[in-house]
């Protein structure tokens, strides 16, 4: 029996504060964009008090929290490879 960590599962606090920064980024996320469309907003947003964030932001670890959260839906996949989403 395979059981789950409970990170892979639900949203972290700071899986929040990142999606909480996209929010508050240029991008629009009602359009279709993707993940390193997301990492560039996140890093130049940085957190509410204008710091940066500490951890090492790529565009697989954020396909992940995307994927956990019910907030970003799946648009389309390119055949190479590169996946599009948007908030809901």
């Amino acid at each position: 029996m395979k059981v789950q960590c409970r990170r892979m599962t639900r949203i972290t606090k700071g899986d929040s504060m990142l999606l909480d920064s996209l929010d508050r980024s240029y991008l629009d996320t009602t359009q279709p964009f993707t993940a390193g469309n997301a990492v560039q907003a996140i890093l130049v947003t940085g957190t509410k008090q204008g710091r940066q964030f500490s951890v090492k932001l790529n565009s697989k670890k954020l396909c992940g929290i995307f994927r956990k959260s019910p907030d970003y839906e799946q648009t389309s996949k390119t055949s190479n490879g590169c996946v599009f989403w948007r908030k809901i």
